[in-house]
């Protein structure tokens, strides 16, 4: 709900006996949203941050020349993640908000001194008068555990009235008053009480202890024995249970083997298969190719059968030629035949004239 924040805040470096004021800023909470987030609170830590409070303006005052922090409040407190207390530093620009709270009127009535009380005097009075009013806000705020002793109630009740009281007798003038009244934070009353309880309830719990003793023993040992009987019985089923499974995993890696095995046959029957696809193609292509030459084959013979044809008839009239020649020859040789009869016919004739 609230969720812690950086805050600037002033812390006290000390060097032997000087002490001065550094600025730092640390994660935390304020103080009012602190208790209101988490109103359970164990007593020795309320007790330690009531104490530390003062601590932090003691320190404070002997660092700023006894100047007055003046405005501590709930809101002026921060509780830092380590649970550790711290004032913030009312100078830094962050932390105006504060000076803002302190303007409110019910800021003003529960936190700030009326002016006519104030002892020009007395500076720490204006610190003082905070600090009662902001530990009466712690504690009607928290719930402690273990409960305030009626011892420590007074205490603090009666610091908070020295702090707030408008009587000058019954005031507090320093911060140094406030340290002696404030109760010391002891051991946690738990502890007291588990001390006081060994003291009381010691002997009745030892009597008690010692008669259930013996029947404790007693079946104590017959359990023992029973689970040591069921651990055996257990033990033996482990080992059966042991020995079933190295049976099955020896099979898994068997299987596993065949398995990959497997697998590689398949490897190579797929690429058996790739080549017996690819020689098929080629075949289909060579029958492809086969059957493109022979058409173009069977195209050529067809016009090589039509050329011997006309050769033949060619031949024919080349037959047909020579006879004719042999015709002309024989009209040849009648021809000399003739001109020897005409010669003979001649050398009759002038054998005539003779």
């Amino acid at each position: 709900m609230f969720a812690e924040k950086t805050y600037e805040v002033i812390r006290f470096v000390k060097h032997q006996n000087r002490c001065h004021p550094a600025m730092d800023c640390v994660p935390g909470q304020l103080l009012i949203y602190r208790v209101q987030q988490y109103p359970d609170m164990e007593k020795g830590k309320v007790l330690e941050w009531v104490r530390k409070l003062e601590e932090q303006l003691e320190l404070y005052h002997r660092c700023k020349n006894d100047q007055p922090y003046r405005y501590l409040n709930p809101y002026s407190v921060l509780v830092t993640r380590d649970e550790d207390i711290a004032l913030l530093d009312l100078e830094a620009q962050s932390n105006e908000f504060v000076l803002r709270n302190m303007q409110k009127q019910a800021m003003r009535n529960h936190f700030v001194r009326p002016i006519v009380h104030i002892k020009e005097n007395k500076r720490q009075f204006l610190d003082l008068y905070g600090y009662g009013k902001t530990v009466q806000f712690i504690l009607a705020n928290v719930r402690v555990r273990p409960a305030l002793t009626r011892g420590e109630e007074h205490r603090l009740a009666r610091v908070i009235e020295r702090c707030t009281c408008e009587n000058p007798k019954k005031q507090f003038v320093e911060l140094e008053q406030v340290k002696k009244e404030l109760p010391v934070a002891r051991e946690r009353d738990f502890d007291i009480w588990k001390k006081r309880l060994a003291y009381v309830a010691v002997p009745a719990v030892s009597l008690a202890i010692s008669v259930a003793l013996g029947a404790w023993v007693k079946s104590a040992r017959d359990d023992y024995q029973s689970v040591a009987s069921q651990l055996e019985r257990q033990m033996g089923e482990n080992e059966r249970l042991r020995e079933s499974n190295e049976r099955l995993f020896e099979e898994n890696q068997n299987l596993l083997e065949q398995n990959q095995a497997f697998q590689e046959d398949n490897q190579v029957i797929s690429e058996e298969n790739q080549k017996l696809r690819d020689e098929t193609q080629k075949l289909r292509e060579e029958t492809q190719s086969l059957q493109e030459e022979n058409q173009r084959l069977e195209e050529g013979g067809a016009d090589d059968a039509q050329e011997p044809q006309s050769a033949q008839e060619g031949g024919a009239d080349d037959a047909q030629e020579p006879q004719d020649a042999q015709e002309g020859g024989a009209d040849d040789a009648q021809e000399p035949q003739s001109a020897q009869e005409e010669a003979g016919g001649a050398e009759d004739v002038q054998s005539d004239g003779m």
